[in-house]
């Protein structure tokens, strides 16, 4: 699949959703709140810089592991597979797994 991301903007797949299942009831897990972990997809050009008219790009690359931001996210579904879009300047750190 192929995005065309705006600049500024990222798209993530979600790694890992852990979620406790019972028979057909899913019982999310609220007490332990971990940081959910996505896998850069398409990390777009970069930020488009108006007073300079240059374009800053994006220190991101396909497959970096980034914490997925809680607010201010846009949540999509394709098929199975669940993707983020976000802002470059809401993803603060690449983790080394």
């Amino acid at each position: 699949m192929k995005f065309n991301v705006l600049p500024n903007h990222a798209v993530l797949k979600v790694l890992d959703k852990s979620k406790q299942k019972h028979g057909n009831i899913i019982i999310p897990d609220l007490g332990n709140q971990k940081t959910e972990l996505g896998e850069v997809i398409d990390p777009g050009v970069g930020e488009y810089n108006y007073h300079t008219d240059r374009l800053i790009p994006t220190h991101l690359k396909k497959g970096d592991i980034v914490p997925i931001p809680k607010m201010g996210s846009q949540n999509i579904t394709i098929g199975r597979e669940e993707y983020i879009i976000c802002q470059l300047n809401q993803l603060g750190v690449t983790i080394e797994l």
